[in-house]
């Protein structure tokens, strides 16, 4: 269980397809890469799922990833599509997001067991569209720290959130409340 181990990784235009990575620290690594497609693969790990970091034009899409960190953490200038993707971690975040990274979280159902921190961190000039998505049993839902509001957080479903469900600077006025 060493944390560098990674099942795949590196290059830039890649598609990584219908792979089943198991049994090793992390899952798929994404660094400094452009056009990558990462579809449709089973990710059972220790530790991370999928890291991204300055990527352009990457899409993480219909991927179920099973991981005791963060399922996917991004951080760096990445223009990051993630959508379709069934993720579930034991102690960490769903997705976590840094640094003007992400367009757009959608149609993702995100699951802790654990009551891990957040479902969504999303913070430092990051400001995806986040629609459609399911989240359940984390301590906190969906936070996000920027700069400018954030008005395309709609439509997202969470479930057993014991602490926050939206929190952050940059939530939308009245978000969360029944109106």
């Amino acid at each position: 269980n060493n944390n560098g181990n990674w099942g795949i990784g590196y290059g830039s235009h890649n598609t990584i397809t219908n792979n089943t990575i198991t049994n090793i620290s992390n899952g798929i690594r994404n660094t400094d890469a452009a056009n990558s497609k990462i579809e449709n693969n089973f990710v059972n790990v220790f530790s991370q799922g999928i890291y991204n970091e300055n990527s352009t034009n990457t899409s993480i899409t219909s991927n179920i990833i099973q991981s005791d960190g963060t399922s996917i953490y991004s951080n760096g200038d990445s223009e990051l599509v993630i959508k379709f993707n069934l993720l579930t971690t034991e102690n960490a975040r769903g997705i976590d997001c840094h640094n003007q990274c992400g367009l757009e979280f959608s149609n993702n159902t995100l699951i802790s067991d654990n009551s891990s921190d957040y479902g969504m961190h999303i913070s430092i000039q990051s400001s995806p569209l986040i629609y459609n998505n399911i989240l359940a049993g984390f301590f906190n839902g969906i936070y996000v720290e920027n700069d400018l509001l954030n008005t395309e957080i709609k439509n997202n479903n969470l479930f057993n959130i014991s602490g926050m469900q939206y929190d952050g600077n940059a939530m939308p006025v009245l978000i969360g409340q029944y109106v």
